[in-house]
């Protein structure tokens, strides 16, 4: 049996720094973090040993995080932290134990989905967060600066007051943005744990932004299950992307690689391009099914499943 070592240091290295953020914010004890960081090791070494298959591994990863209520205590903490609310993360968390119990969702499949709600909204916003974060101190210092060019007489109080009514408005704006950016985090992340809503809420904080003076260029809507989808929710998508001739991309899981198993009949006009990526070893394989018109485009592109950097293209 193959086992992608690459994919589970990947996974362990991510649910680690996780859990070194969820300590430092006092959500976890240290001696929590050392049991969990102690029983991963032991995992990882147990795949290097040959005594555990990738199956396995996920299998134990899933059976640890939910095998006890202190430890699905973390994943909701940290769930609600991210915007949702006690009872949808309580549903959330139950939801995928059942389907992993009764054989609907592998452990890995389930897996994947913990660690996507647990990191997925900080990777997708956080960097402009921080940014914007760093841009508001940046601009209190100025006006110290300010202040001190003032004590040294290189400007007059009018000209300071300027300069610090100015910067008091920059401040200002920042922080409508980072709330209006924590905003469309929280209602991107709700469409995400119902495939079946949440695209209408997503348009909704799109227009709301626009009209507040931030326009969004490009939108990635995470992990969605067309087979639940309406042609009518996804219209309402279609309809906003060609008003503002905004660049829509979604994510989804799918058991085929053919362009049918990707979403239903009545969903494929509305994508202009429909692209499938399976990982082999180390190896991501690109395969055009859907561009404009034209279907089953062949490629021989090749993508490293780690970095995601071109490895072959002849």
């Amino acid at each position: 049996v193959t086992v992608d070592m690459d994919a589970i240091v990947s996974v362990i290295s991510q649910l680690q720094a996780l859990l070194q953020e969820m300590k430092e914010q006092q959500q976890i004890t240290n001696n929590q973090l050392t049991q969990m960081n102690a029983f991963m090791q032991q995992l990882l070494q147990e795949v290097k040993n040959g005594n555990l298959n990738q199956e396995q591994f996920y299998q134990k990863m899933f059976e640890y995080m939910v095998e006890n209520n202190t430890n699905q205590q973390i994943i909701i903490d940290q769930l609600i932290q991210n915007g949702q609310t006690q009872a949808d993360a309580n549903k959330l968390l139950k939801d995928l134990i059942a389907k992993v119990e009764a054989g609907q969702i592998t452990a890995e499949e389930a897996w994947n989905k913990i660690q996507n709600l647990l990191g997925d909204i900080k990777g997708l916003l956080g960097q402009v967060l921080t940014s914007l974060q760093k841009a508001e101190q940046d601009r209190a210092e100025l006006i110290s600066i300010a202040k001190d060019i003032k004590e040294s007489s290189k400007v007059t109080n009018e000209q300071q007051k300027q300069m610090i009514a100015q910067n008091d408005s920059l401040i200002a704006s920042n922080k409508l943005v980072i709330s209006k950016l924590e905003t469309i985090s929280s209602q991107i992340e709700k469409a995400n744990l119902d495939s079946n809503a949440g695209f209408e809420k997503v348009v909704n904080t799109l227009n709301a932004l626009k009209a507040g003076g931030t326009a969004v260029a490009g939108v990635v809507i995470d992990d969605v299950d067309f087979s639940k989808v309406k042609e009518a929710d996804l219209q309402t998508v279609a309809s906003y992307a060609k008003a503002t001739k905004t660049k829509i991309w979604f994510s989804s899981t799918s058991a085929g690689d053919k362009l049918e198993d990707s979403a239903p009949n009545a969903l494929l006009p509305y994508f202009s391009a429909v692209i499938h990526l399976s990982s082999k070893n180390s190896v991501t394989q690109l395969s055009i099914l859907k561009m404009g018109k034209n279907t089953d485009i062949e490629t021989t592109l090749k993508l490293d499943s780690k970095t995601l950097l071109i490895t072959h293209n002849k």
